[in-house]
């Protein structure tokens, strides 16, 4: 007790530095040493586990790139080496200083579905996510006003009325949506209604060929009924203005007019009537009625000069072998009105011609005038031929303003002598037995009268002309004066009895020559 008393600290000086174990009976060589349960030390002991501590093996890379051993350990370098190597990991980044440096995720890196509604972040209330920037760009945050005018989309609009602005208004409809008013093929179910609203022109707008590069591209509108059969349309193609109605026989083009004020929800049809129809087979038939007074077609000339000899219109008749007229004096045959003097409001005078193409003339001439209607005249141009019987309803009226009186006119009065030619020198004319009266008979031509009477004579006896009937022996006296002079009767119109009966005094040895009946259309 006195050494281990004396010497104690020397021991443990010793044994911290001194002391080592040589030899242990038991245990297994190369191994670490621990201490039992029995308190004993002995070579090797427990491994380590999630639960317990222990011996720990370190694994090796390729442990560490296979992933699936549960009991060695992995160092820094270790877990390096074995993730670089590995398959089932893909480098795509480094995390330094709590910020993500990376590139960005592949899209394939995501599953599909896999990011939630609840990952995104918060939108603000009455907002929705797009691009209106203008060019492309990230997601941001869109106003009402923003998606509106991104749709093309009038304020106000809703699902059975939607408003689609354009340059110029805007488009409604009951399914009219801006998603039905975009490019391509839409069908549109109910009305569609175009308007400026309470002011400025509402216009529809067709447009084809914007590059005026294919003259075979038109603007078209089509017209669908009886099932699937598109009937007519309206279109411009090659520079001209298109109305088409091709379905069958009964079809063709109507235009109807009328003057009801009908609603804004009325049939424009109600109340209209046809005025105007163009049957497939091309006949064009204007309508009117009594009331309609003297409407039908009617051609006016527009200027503020129009005078002698103009052209008021004309309708031309040709056919498409050879070139078409470009005018309709051109044609084949023609009617055509002029003017007959310088119009204004108290002159409208006019004439008609027609005009013939004779056989063998040259396409784009003008054609020959061969009939000319004026106010009091028709001039048949060249002269009248008739090939057979000519029948007249009406009268033939002759560009003709008198009529003879021939000394075999006259006739002596009921004093038994008769009139005659003296001849007794070389000058001839009618006397009569001493003063005996002398009667002249003129027939007055039809759709004309009688208007004045000159008697040419030696002397200046009294004259007194009559209106007489073949039918009658009564007389009525038009007007009284003398030989020699011009007497203005009362106009007497011809009609289908009546004649001139002019009755002449005498004096012993008085010459008569002759006279005239001026006349005049009636």
């Amino acid at each position: 007790m006195k050494w281990i008393g004396q010497h104690i600290w020397s021991f443990i000086s010793r044994f911290r530095n001194q002391v080592y174990f040589e030899k242990i009976s038991s245990g297994t060589p190369n191994a670490f040493i621990s201490v039992d349960s029995d308190k004993k030390v002995i070579t090797g002991g427990k491994a380590a586990s999630t639960t317990v501590s222990g011996i720990v093996e370190l694994a090796t890379t390729a442990e560490t790139t296979t992933g699936t051993d549960t009991t060695r350990a992995v160092t820094p370098d270790g877990l390096k080496d074995g993730y670089q190597g590995s398959s089932n990991i893909t480098t795509v980044g480094t995390v330094t200083s709590g910020d993500w440096r990376a590139t960005a995720l592949a899209t394939d890196a995501i599953a599909d579905d896999a990011v939630t509604y609840a990952k995104i972040q918060n939108v603000t209330n009455a907002r929705m996510l797009g691009n209106n920037a203008g060019s492309d760009g990230i997601v941001t945050e869109m106003t009402k006003a923003n998606v509106l005018s991104f749709l093309n989309v009038a304020d106000g609009a809703t699902t059975d009325q939607t408003n689609v602005t354009g340059s110029s208004g805007s488009c409604t409809g009951n399914a009219a949506t801006a998603t039905a008013l975009t490019s391509g093929d839409k069908t549109i179910s109910g009305d569609l209604t175009v308007t400026s609203g309470t002011s400025g022109d509402a216009t529809l707008i067709i447009s084809a060929d914007t590059d005026n590069n294919d003259e075979n591209d038109s603007p078209r509108l089509w017209f669908k009924a009886d099932g699937d059969i598109i009937e007519g349309a309206i279109q411009h193609k090659d520079n001209t203005f298109d109305f088409i109605s091709n379905v069958s026989a009964n079809g063709g083009i109507r235009f109807l007019t009328g003057t009801t004020n009908n609603t804004g929800t009325t049939d424009p049809e109600t109340g209209a009537t046809e005025k105007m129809k163009i049957d497939p087979a091309g006949l064009v038939t204007i309508t009117h009625t009594a009331a309609d007074s003297g409407n039908g077609l009617l051609i006016v000339r527009s200027d503020t000069s129009t005078t002698t000899n103009d052209l008021l219109g004309a309708i031309g008749f040709d056919s498409t072998d050879g070139n078409v007229p470009s005018s309709t004096l051109e044609g084949s045959a023609y009617i055509a009105a002029y003017a007959s003097e310088a119009h204004s409001t108290g002159d409208k005078g006019g004439y008609l011609t027609f005009g013939v193409s004779p056989i063998n003339q040259n396409d784009d001439t003008v054609s020959t005038e061969a009939l000319r209607v004026t106010e009091l005249l028709t001039t048949v141009v060249g002269g009248l031929s008739v090939g057979g019987d000519l029948t007249v309803t009406g009268n033939i009226l002759p560009s003709i303003t008198q009529v003879k009186i021939l000394p075999r006119d006259f006739i002596p009065d009921d004093a038994g002598r008769p009139a005659m030619i003296d001849d007794t020198g070389s000058d001839r004319w009618l006397e009569s037995h001493g003063t005996a009266k002398l009667y002249a008979n003129v027939e007055i031509p039809q759709g004309f009268m009688a208007t004045h009477v000159h008697i040419y004579g030696s002397a200046t006896s009294a004259i007194t002309v009559y209106e007489a009937d073949v039918n009658s022996k009564t007389v009525t006296s038009k007007g009284s004066g003398h030989i020699g002079t011009n007497l203005d009767i009362t106009d007497v119109t011809a009609d289908a009895t009546n004649y001139i009966l002019i009755e002449l005094a005498q004096a012993s040895g008085e010459e008569v020559y002759g006279g005239i009946m001026t006349i005049a259309t009636a």
